[in-house]
């Protein structure tokens, strides 16, 4: 019996839920609350499943949101998530089945890019997708360490910017932190939306296997008391020759502002008994050695890869996003799997942008996986061309368009998904 590929009804949710579990060598059998949970939250038109006779043996889905583009706006996006194949099925080709139709299902929708985070570098960009946004893990000994203003002169222990920093229960937290990062979105490329079932599984609100929501919780406020940032994290209890050597780990750190963000790291660095703090998959431009009074005692480990982008309707996504210098272009985009691409006449730069199919000859060539990459600004369009994945097809015109696609905040995405 051949495996097919299709959409799953509610029925069988639990046991795709099973089956993606097995995929990712995880042990199966999800409680029933988290079944339901699952039922209430998926997107069943964008859930796919392989199924070999009664079993399934392949899981992929999307779900509707958000990413936040140069310029301080948003363009719609489909996440693709809960990627599998069961060990007994690989090399069948099931992957490319479901993806395909999934991103055949997306284009239909009207999404402009799809997003994910890949778990093996190799795989996605035969599909269209490809690294659009990089982080890093930041580890930094507070043994010793000095905090300076922006002069460079050292923050005395009772020096307090304006606001505060106070820990929350959940329900105050939850009240509040969905707010401050659809604000802090608007301003950060790569940034996607969180819909509120990500708030439940993350937080503990549902209880989800291998899911352990963070100890800590915290909001920073500005200096009538609004909620302005937040920082989830936990302790590891460590101690050496009776001296503490605790580590404290950030999870999710987010501030409308420098300032907001600054005082929620502040917070982090002086909590007793801690003697190193790490915040993995954080963003690369992080400014936090500027508040350093020794720079050298922040590291940085494990630069990679996070988001990656497909670009799934170019006139859209284009004209979504705003240009650090203003030109106009003529790209020609192929897309093997003949979802976006062709040629697009591009004018844009700092205040507006309009992109639409022509038949003018093109200025530059590349892949959509390639304009997928330099979308959000995160790599440049003149390293793309270096590494032979840009084509000048007019002189000079590289140069403009370089110009154009870099992005004054360098792209980070925050949430995993």
């Amino acid at each position: 019996m051949s495996v097919q590929i299709r959409t799953i009804g509610a029925p069988e949710v639990a046991a795709w839920v099973d089956a993606m579990r097995t995929g990712f060598l995880s042990p199966p059998a999800p409680t029933p609350a988290e079944a339901e949970f699952r039922t209430a939250t998926f997107d069943l038109s964008h859930v796919w499943a392989a199924v070999d006779g009664t079993r399934i043996v392949g899981t992929l889905r999307s779900f509707e949101t958000t990413v936040a583009v140069p310029g301080g706006s948003t363009v719609s996006a489909a996440a693709l998530t809960h990627v599998t194949v069961t060990a007994t099925h690989r090399r069948q080709g099931l992957l490319s089945a479901m993806i395909t139709s999934d991103l055949e299902a997306c284009a239909a929708r009207g999404d402009a890019v799809g997003l994910l985070v890949a778990a093996e570098y190799p795989i996605y960009g035969r599909y269209g997708y490809g690294p659009a946004a990089e982080a890093v893990e930041l580890v930094v000994d507070t043994r010793g360490l000095t905090l300076v203003d922006p002069a460079g002169r050292p923050l005395g222990p009772t020096h307090r910017s304006e606001g505060s920093v106070d820990l929350v229960d959940r329900d105050t937290f939850l009240a509040a932190a969905p707010k401050v990062y659809e604000s802090f979105q608007s301003n950060q490329p790569g940034a996607i939306g969180r819909p509120d079932w990500w708030w439940d599984v993350t937080l503990g609100v549902v209880d989800i296997d291998g899911k352990k929501p963070p100890t800590f919780l915290a909001l920073g406020r500005d200096v009538d008391g609004n909620p302005n940032g937040f920082v989830a994290y936990d302790v590891t209890d460590h101690w050496e020759g009776q001296r503490p050597r605790n580590t404290l780990e950030i999870h999710d750190l987010v501030g409308r502002d420098a300032a907001a963000t600054n005082r929620l790291w502040r917070h982090c660095l002086e909590v007793d008994w801690v003697a190193t703090v790490t915040a993995h998959d954080h963003g690369v431009a992080d400014p936090l050695r500027w508040m350093l009074g020794d720079a050298r005692a922040i590291r940085e480990r494990d630069r990679a890869d996070l988001l990656w982008l497909r670009i799934i309707d170019v006139p859209a996504a284009l004209s979504g996003r705003r240009y650090l210098a203003p030109g106009q272009l003529v790209i020609e985009v192929d897309d093997p799997m003949g979802l976006s691409g062709g040629r697009f006449a591009l004018e844009a730069g700092p205040d507006r942008a309009t992109c639409t199919p022509t038949g003018e000859p093109a200025d530059l060539a590349l892949s959509v996986s390639t304009l997928s990459s330099a979308y959000l600004g995160g790599y440049t369009l003149a390293d793309l061309a270096r590494g032979g994945r840009v084509h000048e097809l007019r002189s000079g015109t590289l140069a403009t368009a370089d110009s154009m696609f870099r992005s004054a905040v360098t792209p980070w995405c925050v949430t995993h998904f």
